[in-house]
């Protein structure tokens, strides 16, 4: 996903039991984690943060949360940039990452998203749990 030298690229997507703190999230809870990296081919600082949503099959979206530095100087690129979001009450069915924002160079909007399915199966093995358990895809 990118626009006019900047590029997002999701390189993994979990599903969780815990949260960000680390903390165990609810039994009608679970946290999808995506790690994402970004180049910054501008001559400007962009950011990703406020840009990533998750679309669940009733179409509900949930805002992911950034976990440390997400911002990127002019003319540089990180991997590792960690977005979470605790989906309530989660559907099995297609769900949506989606990247909509206005960032890059003079604040242009880029779009892109990526669909990845959620079963029963996996939601379950991830609610209550006192091991930890990760369902993990790579995008």
């Amino acid at each position: 996903m990118g626009v006019e030298g900047v590029d997002v690229t999701i390189d993994q997507l979990d599903l969780r039991w815990y949260g960000p703190d680390f903390d165990q999230v609810g039994d009608d809870e679970i946290v999808l984690a995506a790690e994402v990296s970004a180049r910054n081919g501008t001559e400007s600082q962009t950011c990703v943060r406020d840009t990533i949503k998750f679309v669940g099959p009733d179409d509900a979206t949930t805002a992911a949360e950034s976990q440390g530095a997400d911002c990127e100087p002019a003319g540089e690129s990180k991997k590792g940039i960690k977005v979470v979001a605790v989906i309530q009450q989660p559907e099995a069915g297609e769900w949506t990452l989606q990247v909509v924002g206005d960032w890059g160079p003079g604040g242009k909007e880029v779009t892109g998203e990526v669909t990845f399915e959620l079963t029963d199966e996996m939601i379950s093995g991830t609610k209550g749990s006192s091991s930890s358990t990760t369902t993990t895809t790579t995008c």
